[in-house]
Formats: C-alpha cells, structure tokens, sequence
C-alpha cells in the first residue's frame, strides 16, 4: 500500500508536469529566463492543483525560479539561482537520459524548507530542442500522511544512510485517543 501512495503521486507530478510544459508561455519564460513570467504562471497553478513544490530549471541546471506553497497557510515562497545539475532526477533530464517507462524521473529534494518527493521532465521548444526542465514536488509530510491514511499503519522514510528522515506514527494519549505526530 505504501509503495501505491508514492505511485499515486508520481503520477499526480506526471499529470502536472505535462500541464506545465504545455502551457502557453512556459517554455519561452524559461528560455528568456523571464522569472516574473514564469511566478505568475506557478503561483496560479500552484493554488488551484495544490502543487507544493514548482520549478524550472535552464539547460545548465541552473534554478530560473521555484515556487514552494504551503498548503496549510497558503503562504508561497519563491528562490532562485541555485544549482541544481547534480540532484539526480535533474541531471538525468538535462543529459537527455530515458528509461524504459520515458524521459521523466523522480528522486528526493531536500529544501531549506523541508524534503520533498520530485518528479522532472524536460522542456523542449517546437523544434524539440532542449530548453531545461521543470520539477514538481509533494512535502515527504504530506506523502506520508496520505500514504498513512490509505494505509492505515505507521511509516517511515529513511535516507540512503539509513537516517532517518520522517515517521508518521500513531500516538495513544493520556486520555487513551489517539493522537497523529509527525517525526522531523
């Protein structure tokens, strides 16, 4: 069961990463590197698709903009500029890899505001000449709280160390009800 909640979601960001890469003005904001564009653009998506995490990166793996959206306050934080060349799913884009389900690819993100499971895909002009790539991404939180409602028992994820990175685990209280915490 665990295994299908992190299914649904790849195919949530597969869904939303073809609505991006498609919509009218994306693939030209990110070639002009027009941020403003391209905020305008996520910002409304973002809200209405409930998309916590958006990003387009250029063909160097450079950040033109990310958008992180939480979804409890509403409050939308946006970055740019950082590299992102080395974050597995994204070199594997821009080196123009593919596998046997495709040229999308999905991996861990950790973020000044917290990890997140990431699915990228590329963005290619009407030439299909590579322009970057876009990212979409669900809080580990969020997941594993879905994932634990469908699941209906205790899980954890841990990190390719063996550390562990989040847990959301059933609590009894005092008063003998029960209590959802999250770990980290």
């Amino acid at each position: 069961v665990a295994a299908d909640g992190v299914v649904r979601a790849e195919r949530s960001h597969l869904e939303e990463l073809r609505l991006l890469a498609f919509m009218e003005g994306v693939p030209e904001a990110i070639q002009a590197d027009d941020r403003d564009r391209l905020l305008s653009l996520f910002e409304a998506l973002a809200v209405n698709n409930k998309i916590e995490f958006i990003s387009a990166i250029d063909t160097q793996g450079r950040e033109v903009v990310s958008l992180t959206l939480d979804l409890t306050s509403g409050e939308a934080v946006y970055y740019f500029g950082a590299d992102y060349s080395a974050i597995g799913p994204v070199a594997r884009v821009l080196n123009g890899d593919r596998d046997d389900l495709g040229d999308k690819f999905t991996g861990f993100l950790e973020t000044s505001r917290g990890r997140y499971l990431i699915s990228a895909a590329p963005v290619r002009d009407d030439e299909g000449n590579p322009l970057g790539a876009l990212l979409v991404g669900t809080r580990l939180g969020t997941l594993l709280s879905e994932i634990k409602l469908q699941a209906l028992a205790d899980v954890a994820v841990f990190g390719p160390d063996g550390e562990l990175w989040r847990s959301e685990e059933r609590r009894v209280g005092q008063e003998g009800r029960s209590r959802w915490s999250a770990d980290r």
